[in-house]
């Protein structure tokens, strides 16, 4: 449902799993009008049948927490404006069609769950990863990154608990000594 905080709408959450919607009812693209509510939190769309790209609005949401897509069939690139939220805890794009690379990721600096799991992602995990402090989990699994994983050290992610890579094309002999 949506969620209003002194008089303003601070969440929108239609999730598909377990929330006021029945999975998969939810139908079309990502609004642009979400970049009219400067005081949204949360975003859950998760679990819906949601298509097409998500547009570059979030520079107007300052205050989002959390963004849920996870479930969908969203396509094109993650959006930069959204990696430029300082406030977000919660990147949920799993399970989608989103392509390209994972850009830089060092605006997230609230960031403490990233889901990227189940997209056809592509290149290297980018080392602004390891930088996130806030980091306590993150899953890259099934995509088609390569190469190396990023070295995290204690003192920049010392909340790191959970790291999956699985069902990609990364160098066992380039893990860290940490994993």
């Amino acid at each position: 449902g949506i969620t209003c905080e002194n008089g303003y709408v601070s969440a929108v959450n239609l999730t598909g799993s377990g929330g006021d919607l029945p999975r998969g009812v939810l139908k079309g693209t990502f609004s642009t009008a979400f970049a009219n509510i400067p005081t949204l939190k949360t975003i859950d769309l998760s679990f819906q049948n949601m298509e097409g790209q998500v547009p570059e609005i979030f520079a107007h949401l300052s205050q989002l927490e959390e963004i849920d897509l996870t479930g969908n069939s969203f396509t094109g690139f993650i959006p930069q404006t959204l990696l430029n939220v300082s406030t977000l805890t919660l990147l949920g794009l799993a399970n989608n069609q989103f392509s390209g690379e994972i850009p830089n990721l060092s605006g997230l600096k609230s960031v403490q769950r990233i889901y990227l799991y189940q997209n056809f992602l592509s290149g290297s995990i980018p080392p602004s990863i390891a930088s996130l402090s806030t980091l306590q989990r993150i899953n890259l699994g099934t995509n088609r990154l390569m190469g190396g994983i990023p070295y995290f050290d204690n003192n920049t992610c010392p909340d790191l608990e959970f790291f999956a890579a699985e069902m990609n094309s990364i160098f066992t002999d380039a893990f860290p000594s940490q994993f």
